[in-house]
């Protein structure tokens, strides 16, 4: 930028010719030359070197990007989320910008807003141009989204949904997103000069059966059926033959899903089934924080809940897709690691089951529905009961919703939780952990509700019960033993230990005491 300064004539003398002069001002050195090394600085923060002053090289780092991050944060930002679809510094750049929201969990408003609109962008760009390695890229940023949820002011989920249908990408970042499935799917087969099989789609079409129809269609032999598959054409990605269609490919307007019919080694084709499911449990779990981070940042809860609970009656997935669970992967190369991704993925919708209960109006109406969100928590008991801190948590949500839902509890709430404890109870009896967390999970719905917790006990566990058991000498397992039932009950008299810690999650005021009302005075 420069300046032209014109001098004035002195007094009595003729007017001259105009010189004009250029003065070439300094370029602002902040934040714009910073920017350029933006980069290094962010690694920088990990570095804690200290100079003999006592400043470490972490701490200047530190104030170098929150003043920047104040400042100019778009033109900041700016300098490395551009790149953000290069695949070559992708990784690099993910990692870096998850760097920058660790360290600094109170980002600035704008700061938030512009990484909240770069990474919705970003996720709307691979959906739009599918492409091998598309997947990854959107799970990495919604792993980011749910962690600058929290500074970003005024998300609902009625606007995001709107917005994000208009650009067709809604199921990719919603976890309440009803969208319709695709009616039609074009299958390949080996040959790429043969014609390809046209498929009908339905609510409950499985790939199972697209991989069945597909082998007959084209012609493959039996002996080679082990070692065909269904593979995404423009991605290139296995498909497990237990997941629906409909959870995949949706419906456009003269659009319609292509499939290909490979032939792969079969442990090359279980590896990277092992890995398309990781990265599918990665980016749900990435869903299901950010629907719990924007509840539990809201305003007013009281929307958010009522839409979200209009959403999940409406999905068809809910509560499948929380409770999906692949167990014929625990085993081989990434066995281990889709075990814990899937105790990870079971946790986040507990604990988003839990955030909904919470701010739910204590005087829900709806009882019947409430066992649709309260069968997410007992399926994860179900599932996942040998994981003593899932089990802690689940135990205690169940506590703070029997409280909170004191009314419904109170008629027939117990009704829903009670069959699937008695059921884990009855068929786990040498694990002592679980049945002394149960005896005190029970002993503490007794101190709240009394009565009404013995009857409705009771009423849970008469269809349950196996009276044959003596006589034919084999247990069945969906039944609960009328022995173990004695036992729970003799449970109830005695002060049981929480061995657990199950009270420390526990909302109010503690040791946990009657809830009076109208019931408990009726009863």
């Amino acid at each position: 930028m420069s300046l032209i300064i014109f001098p004035l004539p002195a007094l009595g003398e003729e007017e001259r010719p105009e010189h004009s002069h250029h003065l070439q001002t300094a370029q602002g050195f902040f934040p714009s030359c910073v920017c350029a090394a933006v980069l290094p600085i962010l690694h920088l923060l990990d570095d804690h070197d200290v100079n003999a002053d006592g400043v470490s090289v972490s701490e200047v780092a530190n104030k170098i990007i929150w003043d920047c991050i104040v400042d100019d944060p778009i033109l900041f930002l700016r300098h490395f989320l551009e790149k953000l679809t290069n695949k070559e510094r992708q990784e690099e750049l993910t990692f870096l910008l998850r760097k920058l929201m660790v360290y600094f969990r109170k980002l600035p408003a704008q700061t938030a807003h512009s990484i909240f609109n770069y990474l919705v962008g970003f996720v709307m760009f691979y959906v739009r141009s599918p492409c091998e390695g598309g997947q990854e890229a959107i799970a990495g940023a919604i792993s980011l989204l749910w962690l600058v949820v929290p500074c970003v002011e005024g998300i609902y989920f009625k606007d995001l949904k709107q917005t994000l249908k208009k650009e067709q990408c809604d199921p990719y970042l919603l976890v309440c997103a009803n969208v319709a499935s695709a009616k039609k799917i074009l299958v390949h087969g080996p040959d790429l000069s043969s014609i390809p099989s046209q498929l009908p789609i339905h609510e409950d079409t499985q790939f199972s059966q697209i991989l069945q129809e597909s082998l007959e269609f084209f012609n493959i032999p039996e002996d080679q059926h082990h070692c065909h598959f269904i593979v995404d054409t423009k991605t290139h990605q296995v498909h497990n033959q237990n997941s629906y269609v409909r959870d995949f490919y949706f419906f456009r307007r003269n659009f319609y899903p292509q499939l290909s019919l490979v032939k792969m080694d079969p442990e090359d084709a279980s590896l990277a089934l092992q890995k398309r499911v990781f990265m599918l449990k990665f980016i749900e779990v990435g869903k299901v924080l950010l629907t719990n981070a924007v509840l539990e940042n809201a305003s007013n809860h009281q929307n958010h809940v009522q839409f979200l609970h209009e959403e999940f009656l409406k999905l068809p997935s809910f509560p499948r897709k929380a409770l999906e669970t692949e167990f014929d992967m625990y085993s081989g190369a990434w066995g281990k690691e889709l075990f814990g991704m899937d105790c990870l993925h079971k946790f986040s919708w507990t604990k988003l089951m839990t955030t909904m209960f919470n701010n739910m109006n204590s005087t829900f109406t709806w009882s019947s529905d409430l066992s649709l969100f309260l069968n997410v928590i007992n399926g994860t008991i179900i599932l996942l009961f040998e994981d003593t801190s899932i089990l802690r948590f689940c135990l205690s949500s169940l506590i703070n919703t029997c409280r909170h839902f004191k009314h419904v509890f109170a008629t027939s709430g117990f009704l829903y939780v009670m069959p699937t404890l008695l059921r884990v109870y009855s068929n786990n009896q040498p694990n002592s952990v679980l049945c002394n967390a149960i005896h005190f999970v029970c002993r503490q719905f007794y101190v709240l509700h009394r009565k009404p917790f013995v009857l409705q006990l009771f009423g849970s566990v008469a269809p349950l019960l196996d009276m044959t058991c003596g006589a034919g000498g084999t247990l069945d397992t969906s039944k609960v033993q009328p022995d173990n039932l004695f036992k729970m009950l003799l449970a109830l008299e005695k002060d049981c230990p929480d061995n657990l810690g199950v009270l420390d999650l526990v909302h109010g005021e503690k040791p946990l005491k009657a809830l009076v009302g109208r019931h408990c005075l009726l009863l």
